[in-house]
């Protein structure tokens, strides 16, 4: 186990060049960056590999990277050497700077919304530009009381981004969610101050 540690890069470990990390079993958890690789910072990603048993949680960074398919090479070197079970939710992949260190150019942004009071500050993360939205799907976010519908262009209605949409230039996509207790309930829908009072017995308009 590696966890609660911290450091400018490396939270948890540092690998200097020419340097060798097998990730076997256990976890990586709670280390924090100031700058990158909140669980791992490796300067050759050839050198560290990460097997199935391996879990990474709750890793920081000072911001979140995310690896898609539009970095051919690292995406290479990542399917053939990493194959952990968990990463730092909501992330998907472990190249993406909270578990492991990332980096990459020309990249945009997608900025994940709660969209709800006193909900969480939004996610942003930095991604290869010209990535497909569906590259880079993140757990679906919790809210007491409500179930989450989907991620929306559009704050307050359903028009979600097709996963081939192509990611040009920074997106914003925001949470919708439905109340448990009233389904078709819109989020925070506002109360009636005076709502009509129930008519008295045996009277009748």
């Amino acid at each position: 186990m590696v966890s609660d540690n911290s450091a400018q890069n490396g939270g948890g470990i540092w690998s200097a060049p020419g340097g060798v990390v097998n990730v076997l079993s256990g976890t990586v958890s709670n280390n924090a960056a100031a700058a990158d690789g909140g669980g791992i910072f490796t300067t050759e990603h050839t050198g560290l590999s990460v097997s199935q048993g391996a879990v990474f949680s709750g890793n920081k960074a000072s911001e979140a990277r995310l690896l898609t398919h539009m970095d051919t090479t690292s995406f290479a070197i990542y399917q053939s050497k990493v194959s952990g079970s968990a990463w730092t939710t909501p992330l998907p992949l472990g190249y993406n700077n909270y578990d492991i260190n990332y980096t990459t150019a020309p990249t945009t942004t997608v900025t994940y919304d709660y969209n709800y009071p006193d909900a969480p500050a939004p996610l942003i993360i930095r991604i290869p530009f010209q990535s497909r939205y569906g590259d880079v799907h993140i757990s679906k976010p919790a809210r007491p009381g409500f179930s989450f519908l989907e991620w929306s262009l559009d704050s307050s209605r359903n028009t979600s981004p097709s996963d081939d949409m192509l990611i040009e230039s920074p997106l914003v996509v925001h949470a919708l969610w439905e109340s448990i207790e009233s389904p078709g309930q819109q989020p925070d829908a506002p109360v009636d101050p005076n709502p009509p009072l129930p008519n008295p017995p045996g009277f009748v308009l």
